[in-house]
């Protein structure tokens, strides 16, 4: 057990994550690329408390917009926080990894094929790319992602 230690965490609002402290293992070595972890999103009921709580516990800068937050560390966009609205159906507090995709749409289709759902999408967000909400089998949700250009 000298690779590293975990820890699974529920934040106030009920959002799941987990922690790594490295020590044999770094943890991901491979992330923004084809098929890797390239972004990370919180949907959360009360936006003001978990950017209280995540910038006590990690120290994370915020980039506000009347849309979302953009996570900062080292001046970089890691991530993003949404407010969960009335008007969303499904989501509750919860952390949302984004996978980039060659091909959203193709993605999307292939996770319904082997089992999977498609939730959200695929659509476009302007000025990003064309991305999907979708779970394995187990209902367990992540994103796919083409990114623009």
């Amino acid at each position: 057990m000298d690779a590293g230690r975990m820890a699974n965490i529920i934040d106030p609002q009920n959002a799941r994550f987990a922690l790594w402290e490295a020590r044999r293992y770094k943890g991901a070595d491979v992330i923004n690329a084809l098929n890797a972890v390239c972004w990370n999103e919180l949907y959360t009921e009360d936006i003001d408390a978990s950017r209280s709580f995540y910038a006590a516990l990690f120290d994370w800068k915020y980039k506000v917009s009347p849309d979302d937050t953009e996570i900062r560390v080292n001046g970089a966009g890691i991530g993003g926080m949404f407010q969960i609205t009335d008007e969303m159906r499904g989501p509750h507090p919860m952390w949302i990894p984004y996978f980039m995709a060659g091909d959203a749409d193709a993605t999307a289709a292939k996770a319904k094929s082997i089992r999977g759902a498609v939730y959200v999408g695929p659509q476009d967000i302007p000025n990003v790319g064309r991305f999907a909400i979708v779970a394995d089998p187990q209902g367990a949700a992540f994103a796919i992602i083409r990114l623009q250009g």
